[in-house]
């Protein structure tokens, strides 16, 4: 499978899936739509990384044969800003650190008891 797709990223079909090309497709129609409805407003969209990295190779102009060479994080944060004539990347795969904390039932984000 690794050898057909990387051979043609484009127009492999993954198995009971899409191509990348199908997947590119959808996505940019889909921002197309939610830019239209939201003209000047700033938007959050959340999505799977498969469509992120699709969204940002589109926005630097690389082909999706370069997809997997994009790392994304789970969670990250990507920030594009979309004008009338094009796309410009500000940000790719932020991720927030922070040490983390364990919760148990029975304690709410303070550490207190609950009832």
């Amino acid at each position: 499978l690794i050898d057909r797709l990387n051979a043609d990223p484009e127009s492999y079909r993954f198995p009971r899936g899409e191509t990348l090309g199908e997947v590119r497709d959808r996505v940019l129609a889909a921002v197309d739509a939610i830019a239209s409805r939201h003209a000047g407003e700033a938007v959050l969209i959340l999505s799977h990384l498969g469509p992120s990295r699709v969204l940002l190779l589109d926005a630097m102009g690389l082909p999706l044969g370069a997809m997997f060479r994009l790392r994304l994080d789970y969670g990250s944060l990507s920030r594009l800003e979309r004008d009338a004539k094009e796309v410009t990347v500000h940000l790719i795969n932020k991720t927030m650190e922070s040490p983390g904390r364990r919760v148990t039932a029975g304690d709410d984000s303070r550490g207190e008891h609950r009832a």
